[in-house]
């Protein structure tokens, strides 16, 4: 009798679960249990703290009951069996879970079992909390253990709360037990009415302590296969549940079915031999498509875990066919997932290389049908890939997919930390829970990485979409390790990911945009903003250009390649700053301020230089305009700010009617008030340095010569020393540039007014420093006599009248002389820097001023006093070597050194026009082509040397390349 009780009890539970059970979870689970008629009688104000407190956790009124755990002073290990029971209440609703959430509850519960099993006396409601356990945290944990094989992680999830859920269902069968008993001892003859309460509770006993079978089959998967008390549970299950597999039973072969998987869960071969016996006996009775359906795939997982893989394919193709002729859709995936196992084994137990990379590759394929077909597989892939793969394990030897599944695991991780991170921020203390598996995210990054690496070599078999997506994920790594320069650089180079679509490209953009913004605040060292702007540079013109067109940062865009020098990219994107962007009239004085300053290095005969020197005046009119318009809104430091930028544009509108319209009076009258328009402005002395020299430019162009020359004397009076040194070097400079800029126009007339206008000025300058009383000034009296004497000879060479260039030839050369007396000398020796006061007094001449000598004395036909002067410079090699060192863009750079190739040109005809033997110059000559081979005559004399050689050697003599390094 009692066997039969048993095994019909555990047949209904093995079936489907008992009804009562079932009503009761209803009913009961999260409710606060039924009122006794003492409760009534005392009511709730008159029940004990501890059960108020249980009332509030039964409930699930978490923010009440914590507020009543502090307010108590409740103990630690009290406050954790109440809060289980919350938990428990949230497994039990309809709140959707993730997994990962789901299981934390589950552990919540668990890793308080003691408390709630010590403290229950509700038989009926721990069955329940024991049967929602087992739905809600081991069934289908359990059926992945089943279907894809033995998983560490899952069975060290699984292996304290299938212990725990034991623990319940035994304390709950003693409680159970306990009423049966309490029941019998009220009995008083055999019509007593507790006869039949006691059968209840009697059933209510045995259904417990039988449904034990059930939860320990969850049991015995989760241990270790090579525990011994493996065996010993699988043993006492096999013998618990071996009574009901009899000829009466109406479901034996769903017992056969159950006793197949406890023997092959029990492992070795007896288990091997038993599980093959019982479901093949299931194979060939039943005729239930579940059943057969679960028979056939462990009768091949039998196979597996033998080794014997010429079986397992046997039974594999014995399945195939069996199931082709079933209409079980819904269990395909399953069917990969088998397929899989066993290409996955053959993999482990193949016994040569080859055979082991084509199963290899066979799981694979399969694996990847599974994810591309069963989307809502990919995760359960993931994780059973995942737990058994080594930390250690090569990335380049993995497949894409695994290499996904990596990337995936990361991606959880980060979202993890990303996630304690917020709680920590917004609740002031650490977060509670498992820390997040950093290694992960690490890794995660590793295999992104590798994939990126492989689309780039061409690997056919990386899905160009799923290389993007891990990009992505990759870029969101690194960011959240805070690793905040390097997800910058990931995400604009997302532009670059093969398989990105747009959006996915708009969304990287934003993200390293963010960033970017981030760290530009931060307080990062020199190497990261070095770093950040260059990322910078790279991203912005993502960001405004096609397909993104985000116009709103055009101006950031072009003030970088202003400031880089990249003027004419900086003009085109200070172009397309919005009218609606509160910088459009500072992107319209930079625009003014980046064309003029391309101007200046354009192409004098170029079309689209006269095409943008005919467009900046009415651009800067333009621009003047809305600088005065935003002035007469402004106050405070944005008034002043706006007076500077006017100040600055009427400048560049001087300049260019001078200097491109010939137009001194219009530059006079828009220089006219420059004292009074720069008054009191931080930048007034840099835009009057400017300012002026340009303002006695046009003057002099005027033909107000002397005016011109006493405007800066005058200014200069009123100037301390180092500002008036300043206003003369802006001077020369201003000079200096337009006369470059004439001469490359071919404007002749122009370069002569200008070199007239500096001789006619120089000299006053000389006479009023040498009367001035500022010991500052006079220290550069020397460099104005040479400064003076520089702009003589430049007058005379420019002068047409051959009479009046010897002239002026002569007077240049008598102040040249007049540099060589020993005052000029000595003030000479006292500018020169980075000198010992002996090595000072070891120089004996300025060479500019002996090449000077030189040139003018061979300039007048008087030869023999130029080779005196050649000579020397010569012989003291005071002009260096045929190449010099020059510094292009922080670059140093070997140069031609075009002075000394004039020298020697001019010292060679110097004595050729002497009359001196030929045969010597023409030996030196030949020596310089030996020596220098084709670049003999540097930049500026290579064609009067060709002519030279021809004349001295012949046009048979040609020169010989030298193979000396230059």
């Amino acid at each position: 009798m009692t066997r039969f009780r048993f095994t019909t009890a555990l047949l209904a539970m093995l079936i489907a679960g008992s009804p009562a059970l079932a009503q009761g979870r209803q009913s009961r689970q999260g409710q606060p249990r039924p009122a006794t008629q003492a409760d009534e009688a005392r009511g709730l104000d008159a029940l004990d703290d501890d059960r108020v407190l249980t009332e509030i956790a039964g409930r699930g009124l978490l923010e009440l009951l914590r507020h009543a755990m502090d307010k108590e002073g409740v103990p630690e290990h009290r406050r954790r069996a109440l809060l289980a029971r919350i938990s428990l209440n949230r497994l039990q609703a309809d709140e959707p879970l993730s997994t990962t959430e789901r299981r934390e509850l589950v552990s919540e519960v668990i890793a308080n079992v003691e408390q709630t099993v010590q403290e229950a006396d509700d038989a009926q409601l721990l069955f329940e909390q024991a049967q929602l356990l087992i739905d809600k945290g081991v069934a289908e944990e359990t059926r992945l253990l089943e279907y894809f094989g033995d998983n560490p992680e899952l069975r060290a999830y699984l292996k304290p709360v299938t212990e725990g859920i034991a623990q319940m269902l035994t304390r709950a069968t003693e409680l159970f037990q306990a009423e049966a008993d309490r029941i019998a001892n009220r009995i008083s003859g055999p019509s007593d009415p507790a006869i039949r309460q006691w059968q209840l509770a009697d059933q209510l006993t045995q259904r417990v302590r039988d449904y034990r079978a059930f939860a320990d089959y969850n049991r015995l998967l989760a241990l270790d296969p090579t525990e011994p008390q493996r065996l010993q549970l699988g043993d006492a299950l096999l013998e618990t549940v071996m009574p009901a597999d009899n000829d009466q039973n109406p479901r034996r072969t769903f017992v056969q079915a159950y006793l197949g998987k406890v023997a092959l869960a029990r492992g070795n071969e007896k288990g091997l031999k038993m599980a093959r016996d019982y479901l093949e006996q299931v194979i060939a009775t039943s005729t239930d498509g579940a059943e057969l359906f679960d028979s056939y795939y462990f009768r091949t997982v039998a196979e597996i875990q033998d080794r014997n893989i010429a079986a397992a394919r046997e039974q594999f193709e014995r399945f195939g066919q069996w199931f082709a002729q079933q209409s079980m859709e819904d269990r395909r995936p399953l069917m990969l997932v088998l397929e899989y196992r066993l290409e996955d084994a053959a993999q482990q137990y193949a016994q040569g290389a080859q055979e082991r990379i084509e199963a290899q590759s066979r799981a694979t394929s399969v694996l990847v049908e599974l994810v591309e077909q069963y989307e809502g597989y990919r995760s359960i892939v993931t994780e059973q890939l995942l737990t058994r793969l080594g930390d250690q394990a090569n990335l380049a030897s993995l497949s894409p997919l695994m290499l996904d599944a990596l990337v995936d695991r990361g991606r959880a991780q980060a979202a993890a930390v990303a996630q304690h991170e917020a709680s920590q921020r917004e609740a002031g203390v650490p977060a509670t829970g498992p820390a997040p598996d950093r290694a992960a995210i690490e890794r995660g990054i590793a295999a992104a990485e590798e994939l990126m690496r492989r689309a780039r070599v061409g690997d056919g078999a990386v899905d160009a979409k799923a290389v993007a997506r891990n990009a992505f994920l990759r870029a969101l790594m690194l960011d959240i390790l805070d690793r905040k320069v390097e997800a910058a650089e990931a995400f604009v180079a997302f532009n670059e990911v093969p398989g990105a679509e747009p959006a996915q490209k708009l969304s990287a953009f934003r993200r390293a945009l963010g960033i970017v913004d981030e760290l530009k605040a931060g307080a990062g060292g020199s190497a990261q903003r070095v770093r950040v702007d260059e990322i910078e540079g790279r991203l912005l013109p993502l960001l405004v250009g096609p397909p993104v067109n985000d116009k709103s940062r055009a101006f950031d865009l072009a003030n970088r390649l202003h400031r880089l020098g990249q003027l004419e990219e900086a003009a085109t994107y200070y172009r397309q700053v919005p009218e609606t962007d509160p910088r459009h009239v500072d992107a319209a004085y930079l625009l003014l301020m980046a064309e003029a300053a391309r101007l200046g290095e354009m192409n004098p005969t170029s079309p689209r230089r006269a095409a943008l020197a005919t467009e900046l005046p009415r651009q800067g009119q333009r621009t003047l305009e809305q600088l005065q318009q935003a002035m007469g809104q402004a106050d405070g430091s944005s008034r002043e700010a706006y007076r500077e930028r006017i100040a600055r544009v009427r400048l560049i509108l001087a300049r260019l009617a001078l200097q491109e319209d010939r137009d001194p009076s219009r530059t006079l009258a828009l220089l006219g008030n420059i004292e009074q328009d720069v008054q009191g402005l931080a930048e007034a002395e840099q835009i009057l340095a400017s300012a002026l020299p340009l303002r006695f430019q046009a003057t002099a162009a005027a033909g107000r010569i002397d005016e011109a020359t006493q405007d800066l004397l005058a200014l200069l009076e009123r100037s301390d020393a180092q500002r008036g040194l300043g206003y003369i070097a802006h001077f020369r400079e201003t000079l200096n540039r337009a006369m470059q800029q004439a001469e490359a126009r071919g404007d002749e007339p122009a370069l002569r007014q200008l070199i007239q206008t500096r001789a006619a000025v120089t000299p006053r300058l000389v006479e009023w420093i040498e009367a001035s009383d500022d010991v500052e000034y006079r220290r550069y009296v020397y460099n104005f006599r040479r400064f003076d004497a520089e702009t003589q000879h430049q007058a005379a060479l420019a002068a047409t009248d051959p009479a009046d260039r010897r002239q002026r030839l002569r007077r240049a050369l008598e102040t040249y002389r007049a540099l060589q007396t020993d005052e000029n000398l000595a003030r000479y020796r006292e500018l020169l820097e980075g000198l010992s006061p002996e090595q000072r007094e070891s120089i004996e001449y300025d060479r500019d001023v002996v090449f000077a000598l030189g040139n003018i004395n061979f300039d007048l036909g008087e030869f023999e006093e130029a080779r005196s002067y050649y000579g020397r410079l010569l012989a003291d090699r005071a002009m260096g070597n045929a190449t010099r060192t020059t510094d292009q863009d922080g670059v140093p750079r070997q140069v031609a050194n075009n002075e000394f190739w004039e020298l020697y040109l001019k010292f060679i005809r110097a004595n050729l026009a002497l009359n001196n033997p030929r045969e010597p110059m023409a030996q030196q000559l030949r020596n310089l082509y030996a020596t220098y081979g084709q670049n003999v005559g540097g930049t500026a004399w290579a064609e009067e040397f060709e002519a030279l050689r021809r004349e001295l050697l012949g046009d048979s003599s040609a020169p010989t390349p030298s193979s000396r390094p230059q």
